[in-house]
């Protein structure tokens, strides 16, 4: 919004502009996510799979068709981690050309979204522990330039808080203002941050899997639900294991713990907006994962044991009601849920448009 609004000032004009821009954003996403994970090790049929799961993701949809910046932010960071990813795979002659757009690429993305930092951090992580010619450390001076740029100019251009009129009222001002100072107003006393750290914790344990399966949370399986995710969450991870072992990490492995510190210590409760730019990431552990616990699958249903084979029977079912509830999810209920969230909005758009015309007419242009 604010970089289409330099171009047209006048809303709604802006709309059209930020609906294109959204729509290539997340083209580019789309696009990044199929480079990383061919460069990830991925068969290029896997890599497409993964991809058009990721293209119909219901989280991805709803952030298309907002105004949010994390579409664009996440276009510019993912093609950042897939530049860096190819320069420092040079063996012989670093590529320095591509390693200063992935550093443009880093410092745009940061300037889009402040939690492009954790980007940073798994830039400078896969440089350090490159093992081939690595290129000009130099190149971090333009990210670090713009993170340090924005936080003197954001903290320079807050007002200062006057005494609270209301509850909450100097975090809602600080949340306008600056992310960090709006989060240090929030964590008064430290006791509240103990109890948000602690909370995000055990939610983390459970968002990868809910990212990836998006099974329902809520109503009388709710507890139910929560232990599978867990118990899925610890198997991705197994998965991210093996790939690193054998594979080697990228930067998007190395920007998935700052960007989990952050997730645990904010006071911001959408954690799959925090998760979504390591879905492909998540999606290709869970594919490589089946891919070892086939052939066991297999062995124990043709086995001699019957305890083997209803144990092999039972965990077909399981993985055939995880698919079938899974599948509902992204194709019903949460699309059903965005559209009655989107006629709910476009309700509200007409006395809207009223109230910005009065607005227009009835004040002075300044």
């Amino acid at each position: 919004v604010s970089l289409v609004g330099r171009l047209k000032h006048e809303f709604p004009a802006t709309v059209p502009a930020i609906d294109a821009l959204g729509c290539f954003s997340g083209v580019a996403v789309l696009a990044g996510g199929g480079s990383w994970l061919t460069g990830a090790g991925a068969r290029p049929a896997r890599a497409g799979v993964v991809s058009a799961v990721c293209a119909s993701h219901p989280a991805g949809a709803a952030l298309r068709a907002s105004a949010l910046a994390d579409v664009p932010g996440l276009a510019l960071g993912r093609w950042s981690a897939v530049a860096a990813d190819r320069a420092l795979s040079a063996r012989k002659k670093p590529n320095q050309v591509l390693w200063a757009a992935a550093c443009l690429l880093a410092a745009a993305a940061l300037l889009t979204r402040a939690l492009g930092v954790a980007l940073l951090l798994g830039l400078v992580a896969a440089w350090w522990r490159a093992k081939g010619v690595r290129p000009s450390p130099a190149a971090f001076l333009v990210p670090i330039a713009c993170a340090v740029g924005w936080a003197y100019f954001s903290a320079s251009q807050a007002a200062p808080l006057t005494p609270a009129l209301a509850p909450g009222y100097a975090q809602t001002v600080a949340y306008y203002q600056s992310y960090v100072r709006f989060w240090a107003e929030s964590m008064q006393p430290f006791g509240a941050a103990l109890k948000i750290a602690t909370v995000h914790f055990f939610s983390l344990l459970r968002e990868p899997a809910s990212l990836v399966f998006q099974l329902p949370g809520e109503g009388p399986w709710a507890r139910f639900v929560l232990g599978v995710e867990t118990a899925l969450t610890v198997w991705l991870a197994a998965g991210i294991v093996n790939r690193l072992r054998t594979r080697g990490a990228t930067v998007l492995d190395w920007a998935f713990a700052p960007t989990a510190a952050i997730a645990v210590a904010w006071n911001f409760l959408i954690l799959w907006r925090i998760l979504l730019p390591f879905l492909p990431l998540l999606l290709l552990a869970c594919a490589e994962q089946w891919d070892r616990t086939l052939p066991f699958l297999r062995k124990a249903a043709s086995s001699r044991d019957l305890a083997e084979r209803l144990l092999a029977k039972a965990y077909y079912a399981a993985i055939g009601a995880l698919l079938v509830v899974s599948a509902y999810s992204y194709l019903v209920a949460e699309p059903a849920v965005q559209a009655a969230g989107y006629q709910f909005r476009l309700d509200r758009a007409v006395p809207r448009a009223e109230l910005y015309r009065w607005i227009r007419s009835s004040t002075p242009p300044e």
